[in-house]
């Protein structure tokens, strides 16, 4: 038979064709398990980095103590990181405040004390409200959050915000 030749060109080429298709579908099925993969790893990074964010944030106090001298209220900040830092005292429910005067760099774990108000003679009970801290990393680290990290960006990195916790009044006032 002279046409086995043929024959078996045709086979070949079906059985080629056949396996060309099926590469092709595990191609595709290939390029979209890769997407999905690729879709979930992002979301996992995108949910590491927030995790990180947290981690790395300075944590929120209770409250912060006010101590009294000669008239004054002074409040000591703490803070587990380095951060650079604008502070405010927040005077009134319409959100007046009052810029404290803090170093550009607070270094981890130092206190540092600050003046909230000047106590003019007469008031023993102080006018601030809150203690607000608009934070962004140190320089030593830097968040992987991929929010601005640069303290001249409009809005801070984190916020810190801590209710005043007046000092008890000197004897005989009450």
């Amino acid at each position: 038979m002279s046409d086995w030749p043929s024959l078996f060109g045709a086979v070949g080429g079906i059985i080629g064709a056949v396996g060309g298709t099926i590469g092709a579908v595990g191609g595709v099925l290939g390029v979209r398990a890769h997407r999905r993969t690729n879709e979930l790893a992002a979301r996992t990074d995108v949910r590491e980095r927030l995790e990180h964010h947290e981690r790395l944030k300075p944590g929120e106090p209770a409250y912060v103590n006010l101590e009294r001298r000669e008239g004054h209220n002074f409040a000591t900040i703490r803070l587990p990181r380095s951060y650079r830092a604008l502070g405010y005292a927040i005077i009134d429910d319409y959100g007046s405040r009052r810029r404290l005067n803090l170093p550009a760099l607070l270094e981890a774990n130092k206190p540092y004390e600050v003046q909230v108000e000047h106590g003019p003679p007469g008031r023993e009970r102080p006018t601030a409200e809150e203690l607000l801290l608009d934070l962004w990393p140190g320089d030593d680290w830097t968040c992987a959050c991929g929010r601005r990290t640069n303290p001249s960006s409009d809005e801070p990195h984190w916020r810190w915000r801590a209710p005043v916790k007046a000092p008890p009044p000197p004897p005989g006032v009450w």
